[in-house]
């Protein structure tokens, strides 16, 4: 084998190490990605089941996972809706209904509206702490390093980049000198 042979090869070494290498950061980029979002998302869970929210952000929280978890629906807005249950009674009063009857509350009515209405720091907490948490989750969710279809998708797009266009442009140019000669 002659100098100009080995040097091919060993370029071609080369760039495929480097792709490899391109490649298994990227996915080491995806795993570190899908660790911070189990680690958020546990931490958004946490806070959110806890006794100690206050009481209309734990209604919030309490109807999102426990009483529509199954149904496909999702209260979209916490900060409306508990403003909402602190403004109008009436809501407040068929919210304490609808969870009464899926049996899952054990205090009175009056007992209900009372704490609801005694509740102001629902706001400021769902400002101060979890809604800076649930958008740090949604960057994370839609980042894309999220998804595992994407990394195929991009290790095929490093090996297109880095062979297949490669050689176009070499035939290109090897063409071009060929029709000088």
């Amino acid at each position: 084998m002659n100098k100009k042979t080995k040097k091919i090869i060993a370029r071609e070494f080369l760039f495929i190490l480097g792709t490899a290498i391109l490649f298994l950061l990227v996915v080491f980029a995806s795993y570190l990605n899908t660790e911070k979002q189990t680690k958020l998302e546990t931490e958004i869970k946490n806070l959110t089941q806890s006794e100690k929210l206050p009481y209309r952000l734990y209604i919030y929280y309490y109807i999102n996972d426990n009483i529509l978890k199954g149904t496909g629906k999702k209260i979209s807005n916490p900060e409306r809706f508990i403003s909402i249950l602190n403004k109008d009674s009436l809501r407040s009063s068929l919210i304490y209904d609808d969870i009464k009857s899926k049996g899952s509350i054990d205090i009175s009515k009056e007992n209900f509206l009372k704490r609801i209405s005694d509740d102001n720091e629902s706001e400021k907490y769902y400002l101060s702490v979890l809604h800076p948490l649930e958008n740090k989750l949604s960057r994370i969710k839609n980042s894309f390093l999220n998804e595992v279809d994407n990394i195929i998708v991009y290790g095929y797009s490093l090996l297109l980049i880095f062979f297949a266009i490669r050689y176009l442009i070499y035939m290109l140019f090897w063409s071009i000198k060929q029709l000088k000669e």
